[in-house]
């Protein structure tokens, strides 16, 4: 495999886990290659066959919600500056298109987005707690709801990366045993 076309690797890699192969046998055919360390941190961000059946309904419903924040990050986010929309609309798309394939970074990018737009809706409720006209309430109330689809969306990013990623740190680097190896999941 050549060195210079990572995206070669990683569908090639993609496409022997989603096949069925084991984690386990793919590692080892680039065992011996300079490679090693790049296919193992590919295998821990691809969920196996059986976890993307068991947890299907679960990952489409959290892509669905994200979609849903999406727009309102189009709607309530433009009048905290143009970077700060583009940052929530682009990570937004970029980790909904990797949680519809079932990539971890899909999964990491909608945990921060979460935080950071938990952290939007706190400020939010701040600011608009010390005026007392329809325009503030209007924005409690966006807040309010910014912040319990947030928290669900962060909910739901964890408890799918934990189960979907087992041996994965947020990091997107494969977990490791006491050799150095590094632990993957049954396929």
């Amino acid at each position: 495999m050549n060195k210079d076309d990572p995206k070669k690797l990683y569908q090639t890699v993609e496409g022997r886990v989603i096949a069925g192969d084991s984690k386990i046998d793919i590692y080892g055919d680039y065992l011996m290659t300079g490679e090693a360390t790049r296919v193992a941190n590919i295998l821990s961000q691809i969920a196996v066959p059986k976890n993307r059946v068991a947890f299907f309904r679960l990952n489409m419903g959290l892509a669905f919600i994200q979609i849903l924040l999406t727009i309102n990050y189009l709607i309530f986010i433009p009048h905290e500056g143009l970077l700060m929309c583009l940052l929530f609309f682009g990570l937004s798309i970029v980790g909904i298109l990797n949680i519809v394939k079932f990539r971890a970074f899909g999964y990491i990018s909608v945990l921060l987005i979460g935080l950071l737009g938990w952290l939007i809706g706190v400020r939010w409720l701040l600011v608009s707690s010390w005026t007392t006209n329809e325009a503030a309430l209007f924005t409690m109330i966006a807040a309010a709801t910014l912040m319990v689809l947030e928290t669900l969306v962060i909910g739901i990013a964890v408890i799918l990366k934990k189960k979907l990623f087992p041996h994965t740190h947020y990091l997107l680097i494969p977990m490791r045993d006491g050799k150095g190896k590094p632990i993957f999941e049954n396929s």
